[in-house]
């Protein structure tokens, strides 16, 4: 395992169009947990991380004309394609920068938020001690993590899919050899804790479907793709594309075979109000 997580699906048009892919997949479940965790009108967010900027639009619905939203990523060429996405549909209320938290100048906003971010980070906890610095006094911290350590034979499939099951090892195998957190959502709560923050709410949710035209087929399949690059560069076995682009019929035809169904990774929301700062942040 790396010391310094990698992250895995690159910043490519490939993982471009996977966030794209995966904003559609995991939407709704984003949506009622940002309203969960105390998004209203009017509010000023900042989103950690924000890729292609799904979360961001996602909040920027939420908070209004009257709200606005900050999203930030290191990588360039997300927040370009964030921007242009931004003019194209006309939004006035959120805007994307490239940079990373520990530059952000100080700021006073009402929320931060982040979606499959502290996964990637190297000391989550203290990337949340230095997200909380920026919101008000009585403002949210909220995040939304991955447990793809939960996605194990006899829980993932009904009846169990060999060929799922053998995507899923995929995943875990590159996530963890590049640094990643594949159990962060169930480490929420002790991150939490570790980082100074009140015992945080704690929501648990998870995507399951069936059939041979279900969204999870191909939002599998693209989280291969987009990783396969990384996989060769870590020295991994993995699939090439012509043998992602197989599993991914094969998933399709033993949906059709079984008439069983399939379960993503389920995610795990933490928030928390935001005591007084002290002294000295």
């Amino acid at each position: 395992m790396s010391e310094e997580p990698v992250y895995v699906c690159g910043h490519g048009p490939r993982e471009l169009r996977r966030l794209e892919i995966q904003a559609d997949f995991y939407g709704e479940i984003t949506r009622i947990f940002l309203q969960r965790a105390g998004l209203v009108a009017g509010m000023r967010v900042l989103d950690l991380g924000c890729g292609a900027g799904d979360v961001s639009f996602l909040a920027a619905e939420l908070v209004g004309a009257t709200g606005m939203v900050i999203g930030i990523d290191r990588s360039s060429e997300a927040i370009a394609w964030a921007r242009e996405r931004t003019h194209v549909l006309g939004l006035s209320n959120v805007e994307f920068r490239v940079t990373h938290i520990n530059s952000l100048q100080e700021w006073d906003v009402d929320a931060v938020i982040g979606r499959f971010v502290l996964m990637h980070q190297p000391d989550p906890a203290q990337t949340l001690r230095h997200a909380m610095r920026y919101v008000r006094r009585g403002g949210v911290l909220a995040f939304l993590e991955s447990h793809l350590a939960a996605c194990v034979a006899g829980m993932h499939s009904y009846p169990y899919s060999p060929v799922y099951d053998r995507a899923i090892a995929f995943m875990k195998q590159c996530l963890q050899s590049a640094g990643a957190a594949i159990d962060m959502g169930m480490r929420l709560r002790a991150t939490f804790v570790s980082a100074g923050l009140p015992e945080p709410e704690l929501w648990l949710q998870a995507r399951m479907e069936g059939g041979a035209d279900a969204a999870i087929h191909t939002f599998t399949a693209e989280s291969l793709r987009s990783m396969q690059v990384q996989a060769v560069a870590l020295g991994i076995a993995f699939p090439v594309q012509a043998e992602i682009d197989e599993l991914e019929t094969e998933l399709r035809a033993e949906s059709r075979a079984t008439g069983g169904v399939l379960t993503a990774p389920p995610v795990v929301g933490a928030w928390c109000t935001v005591p007084a700062r002290t002294s000295g942040e």
